[in-house]
C-alpha cells in the first residue's frame, strides 16, 4: 500500500496547489497564480502515473475514493488556504508537502520497488526537488 499512500500524497498536493491558485492574492497575484498552476499540473499527472502503477501492483482497490478521501480531507484541514494571511504562507506550506513528499519517496525506494518504479518515483522526487527551488526562491 505504499505506493497508494504516495499517490494520496499526490493528491494532497494537487488539491492544495489548486486551492492555492484560488485563493493567491497580493502584489505578484499573476507570478504566484502562475506557479500554482504549473505545481498543479504536475501533481495531478504524477498521481495518475503514481495511481496506476499502484493498481497493477497492489490491487484496484487503492482507489478506493472513500479512502482516499479521508486521507486528504485530513491533511488539507490542517493547512492554511482561505485564511493564509499572504502568499507567502501558502508557498511555506506547499514546501514542507514537498518535502515530505520526498521523504516518503524514500521509504518507498527502501521497501523495494521494481526498476521501473523506482525509476517512476524518482522522477516524481526531480519534479518535487525543482519544485522546493522555485518556491524557496519565490519566499526568500
Amino acid at each position: 500500500m505504499m505506493l497508494a499512500k504516495l499517490a494520496i500524497k499526490l493528491r494532497t498536493m494537487q488539491l492544495y496547489y489548486h486551492f492555492c491558485h484560488n485563493f493567491a492574492r497580493g502584489p505578484v497575484f499573476m507570478q504566484d497564480h502562475a506557479a500554482f498552476n504549473e505545481f498543479y499540473d504536475e501533481a495531478t499527472d504524477d498521481y495518475d502515473a503514481v495511481i496506476e502503477n499502484a493498481m497493477v501492483k497492489e490491487g484496484d482497490e487503492v482507489v478506493c475514493p472513500k479512502m482516499q478521501l479521508k486521507s486528504i480531507y485530513g491533511r488539507i484541514k490542517e493547512l492554511k488556504c482561505v485564511d493564509a494571511e499572504s502568499d507567502k504562507v501558502l508557498f511555506e506550506q506547499g514546501l514542507m508537502l514537498e518535502k515530505e513528499l520526498c521523504t516518503y519517496i524514500e521509504d518507498v525506494k527502501q521497501s523495494g520497488v521494481s526498476l521501473g518504479c523506482e525509476t517512476l518515483i524518482g522522477d516524481v522526487a526531480a519534479r518535487s526537488e525543482v519544485r522546493q527551488y522555485k518556491i524557496g526562491q519565490r519566499i526568500r
